[in-house]
């Protein structure tokens, strides 16, 4: 900051590139209208920034904050591009029209990027916050004035439209028709082989840059946003075909737009998912490679825990303080007091529980304030869908016993520990900024557990719950891709409920003897194998990595945070080994 230049109420215009020969040159870092704190206009008479004259490959900003510069409050336009010759210049992450944060108006009393007189070849963009300016946000004018690029700005809030093309500039390209629009996917038209541009906005702009989709040879395109849905509440699209012609925006579209729920985000529709032969291949393998993986090293976990039982309780009494077990204890009794007796206490308990652990996950959305409409719609969202998930539990578990245990008695349990989960899986994801975060706090709230003792009946309740768990958070996934418009509030439940379902049935399925996943592993292995397959391919491709193949699905924030996971049970399973089978091995043959 202390080497920024100043460069206001100098003249005519604040910095003038022009002229034959003047070539590769660079503007950044400047502060062209304001004052030194960059919220105040000082404004040039006219532009902010001057190129003419056949001026060519000169550089106004750059891709960093320090090479950014604040253009605004002049008296005629931000930047200015103008005669013919004047080519492959480029104006990238600048702030043109707000103060030096992007945020509030100060903008140009003319257009915020203005080309015109021949001016070609020249880019604006990625990167540019146009914004609070006095006439369009970008403009292209004359027959002559083509192949100008704009692309991938954020463009909000100006007196006129947020790029227009005057004249025939740009070669009149005309923008995309939106003929379709929903929650993550967007249909249209435009001229045949053309890039299109997407965008959101509170009005008819380009405020959020959602990203680019090819037409077809016929000029058909469609954009499915990678995770999550429209930022909105318009969508407007931008096209430009091979010579680098811009158009200008599309009529705004405004996608359904549930008003009391709201899902979490990074959550992925049916829409969303690609089938690319090579992305499918990729998160096939890494569910293999995980299956393999977790059948191997539960077995020797499982082993070392039925094995030095005695040997394990004793280690860890040492480590913990006497008096905690019994303060535990007395903990477990009071709480557990309150599903004791009746029906309604339990379901009064299980509730509770839900809506504790909602709120505690209603944290994984960091852009929702504590308090708030916002707040509340997530909250109801995970509530509603984490009821409908534990219901589908109960329903299967009631069926498993009447099934394969209609004369033992059965005990209904409240899961308290799933409070320290959601608790303990919201501290993980935010620490790893993993989205849309893990959820399995709200899974398995209420347990109805008959008494199975025998291993085959055991394994096929646990089979049949989870299958129906799975099941049903499925088919509620796949209903979101034909709800209509008036249906749209119910997405967001349908969505998070396939979420929990995923994940919780993926935790369940881990085969330690402690788990679902261990029944089913003791009765069929088979059948384990399978089921944690699918499973596995679920959760990678509907969720951790939709969209990436080989090499880049290893970049993926949420492929990495589960390898890292297992990574951690796997050492687990080394340091148990190390310090039980091997180290008390060693120690009876030292005896002998």
């Amino acid at each position: 900051p202390e080497e920024r230049n100043l460069i206001s109420g100098s003249g005519n215009v604040g910095v003038s590139i022009a002229d034959t020969d003047t070539m590769s040159n660079t503007v950044s870092g400047n502060y062209i209208g304001t004052d030194v704190t960059g919220t105040r206009a000082l404004g040039n008479v006219e532009a902010g920034v001057w190129i003419g004259n056949s001026a060519q490959y000169n550089t106004v900003g750059g891709t960093t904050p320090e090479e950014r510069n604040l253009i605004s409050g002049n008296h005629g336009g931000g930047v200015v591009i103008t005669d013919a010759r004047t080519m492959w210049n480029v104006v990238r992450g600048n702030y043109i029209g707000t103060d030096f944060m992007g945020v509030v108006a100060l903008g140009n009393a003319d257009d915020g990027v203005f080309i015109r007189a021949g001016a070609g070849q020249n880019s604006i963009g990625p990167g540019n916050v146009i914004a609070h300016n006095g006439s369009e946000g970008v403009a292209v004018r004359g027959p002559e004035t083509l192949g100008n690029l704009i692309s991938a700005n954020a463009i909000h809030d100006n007196e006129g439209a947020g790029i227009r093309s005057l004249d025939g500039g740009n070669a009149g390209l005309p923008p995309p028709l939106i003929t379709h629009v929903g929650t993550r996917i967007i249909r249209g038209t435009a001229p045949p082989n053309s890039i299109i541009e997407v965008f959101s906005d509170e009005g008819d702009e380009a405020r959020v840059f959602e990203g680019t989709v090819s037409t077809d040879g016929e000029g058909n395109f469609t954009y499915r946003v990678p995770q999550g849905r429209f930022t909105g509440p318009n969508v407007t699209a931008s096209a430009r075909d091979g010579e680098g012609n811009t158009s200008g925006l599309s009529t705004p579209e405004s996608p359904p737009s549930p008003v009391a729920m709201r899902e979490l985000p990074g959550i992925v529709g049916p829409a969303q998912v690609s089938l690319d032969p090579k992305t499918v291949g990729t998160n096939l393998g890494l569910a293999l490679f995980c299956v393999l993986f977790f059948g191997l090293t539960s077995n020797i976990f499982n082993t070392i825990l039925k094995d030095y039982r005695d040997d394990l309780l004793a280690a860890g009494g040492r480590m913990v303080p006497r008096a905690f077990p019994g303060y535990i204890g007395r903990i477990g009794r009071s709480v557990g007091g309150m599903t004791q007796y009746g029906r309604g206490r339990l379901v009064l308990t299980w509730l509770a529980v839900l809506l504790v652990t909602s709120i505690i996950e209603s944290f994984l959305d960091e852009r929702v304030g504590v308090l708030g409409l916002e707040r509340m719609g997530l909250l109801m969202t995970l509530f509603v869908a984490a009821a409908v998930v534990s219901g589908l539990e109960l329903g299967s578990d009631l069926y498993a016993h009447r099934r394969w245990a209609p004369r033992l008695e059965t005990e209904s349990k409240v899961q308290w520990l799933g409070i320290a989960a959601a608790l303990g899986c919201v501290t993980l994801s935010r620490a790893l900024d993993f989205s849309p975060g893990y959820l399995y706090g709200v899974v398995g709230a209420i347990y109805v557990l008959p008494r199975l003792v025998h291993v085959s009946e055991a394994g096929k309740r646990a089979g049949l719950v989870l299958l129906t768990v799975w099941t049903g958070g499925f088919i509620l996934w796949g209903a979101t891709a034909l709800l209509p418009p008036a249906l749209a509030e119910l997405e967001p439940v349908f969505l998070t409920a396939f979420l929990i379902a995923l994940q919780g049935v993926f935790f369940a399925l881990i085969p330690l003897d402690v788990t679902d996943g261990g029944h089913i592993w003791a009765w069929r292995k088979s059948v384990w194998v399978v089921f944690f397959s699918v499973v596995l391919f679920c959760f990678y491709h509907f969720l951790l990595n939709p969209n990436a193949s080989d090499v880049q699905a290893l970049q993926q924030n949420g492929v990495q945070t589960l390898l890292v996971l297992i990574v951690v049970f796997g050492l687990a399973t080394l340091l148990l080994w190390m310090l039980f089978p091997f180290r008390l091995g060693r120690a009876r043959v030292r005896r002998r």
